[in-house]
């Protein structure tokens, strides 16, 4: 287990900010992360430099090599107080595993298959299991992770069914171990700087959220295995958008359709590829998420658009390749301010953090109630779906 050390000031986080990444991409700085500057006074930025010298090296292992470890592969390897033990991955993954120690310069990492992965459970050097593999895996190794005294980092849906979930935060809360899950869009500058406008009150009450997402087009084994459209893709926006109102959505109704040119393989696994969500908030809010998992194929990459709505002022935002946050006035006038490009920092941002509450520095910023609804909330989109219904405050619990 890694040691859990105590700032040595009880006002480090006037340093750091609660929550906040310690490293910070230059394009998040740029485009408003000064939210998550360190900001102390010279002589505490001593003692927390100092402090952080003497942390200890978490040690990680990586379970899947693919897509989604791919991307937290450069963000573990760039992070000094991280030492890679372990990947592990079906044996076809080796190649790829060694490719990424090579390119990111990592020579402390083992390749483990997956029959061979109690190694990483037995390793007293191994703090922390970091699970980018498919969904379906996710439960066996969070509870092997936490038996074993290990801290887990684990992708968006923990896994398919809240039941599954509520055991999972069980798991680790009976061996005393941290369950972080992957919402990145909690730690991206623009959606940060986006709920800091509403709920410092700049938008007055809030009236409507109107989110829409065009997604690439996934592949048919990716559609087959992924838990649809709810668990898989919405869940990101049942977590921020209740975060950035401030609320528990009080009822829901669903909508949905397959109209992409895998429609067929959508309508087999009983899934959609276009939804529209209706959630209502106690304070009378709205919000509106449209989702199509299908762009034409000019489309290099996907692309959001927010429009929050408040009594005394209207922000929109897009996250496409050139991103513009505006903010209109009552008075008709704008004000624009840069976005960031993508979401890549916001993923560094994440696992920053994550190493930093398994050395014992911060909070998990991402309660266990937190997680549980937006799962829940995604199970709940389906039922509304499936069964043609509006769902009531008294289904929700």
């Amino acid at each position: 287990m890694c040691p859990r050390y105590q700032p040595l000031t009880e006002d480090w986080r006037t340093f750091w900010g609660p929550g906040s990444p310690r490293i910070v991409c230059d394009e998040q700085l740029a485009a408003g992360g000064a939210t998550h500057r360190a900001h102390g006074n010279e002589d505490q930025e001593e003692e927390i430099k100092g402090h952080l010298e003497r942390m200890p090296t978490v040690g990680v292992a990586l379970f899947g090599v693919g897509r989604a470890g791919g991307i937290h592969f450069p963000n573990l390897a760039s992070n000094n107080d991280v030492s890679i033990r372990w990947l592990v991955d079906v044996t076809a993954m080796k190649d790829k595993a060694l490719m990424l120690c090579t390119k990111y310069g990592v020579d402390t990492a083992r390749f483990l298959s997956v029959e061979d992965s109690q190694k990483v459970f037995d390793d007293e050097e191994t703090h922390a299991v970091i699970i980018g593999t498919p969904t379906r895996f996710h439960e066996e190794l969070i509870k092997r992770a936490v038996r074993a005294g290990k801290d887990v980092f684990c992708e968006k849906p923990i896994t398919f069914s809240t039941d599954a979930v509520v055991s999972c935060y069980a798991e680790a809360q009976k061996y005393g171990r941290i369950l972080f899950c992957g919402f990145n869009r909690r730690f991206d500058a623009d959606h940060i700087r986006l709920r800091e406008k509403v709920q410092s009150g700049q938008l007055g009450n809030l009236r409507f959220v109107h989110y829409m997402a065009r997604d690439c087009k996934q592949v048919s084994d990716y559609i087959r295995t992924s838990g649809g459209i709810f668990i898989d893709s919405a869940i990101h926006m049942l977590d921020y958008v209740p975060w950035l109102v401030g609320e528990k959505p009080s009822s829901l109704v669903v909508t949905g359709s397959c109209t992409s040119s895998v429609a067929a393989v959508y309508e087999q696994v009983d899934d959609v590829d276009s939804t529209i969500i209706n959630l209502q908030f106690p304070s009378g809010c709205y919000a509106v998420l449209e989702i199509t998992r299908e762009l034409p194929a000019h489309f290099v990459s996907c692309y959001h658009r927010y429009e929050v709505v408040g009594t005394e002022d209207c922000i929109l935002m897009h996250k496409t390749n050139d991103n513009t946050l505006i903010s209109f006035a009552m008075d008709g006038s704008d004000r624009q301010e840069q976005a960031t490009p993508s979401y890549w920092c916001s993923y560094k941002m994440e696992m920053d953090c994550f190493i930093r509450v398994v050395q014992g520095l911060e909070e998990c910023p991402l309660t266990p109630e937190s997680v549980i609804q937006a799962h829940a909330l995604a199970e709940l989109c389906r039922t509304s779906l499936k069964e043609q219904r509006f769902v009531s405050a008294e289904d929700m619990g």
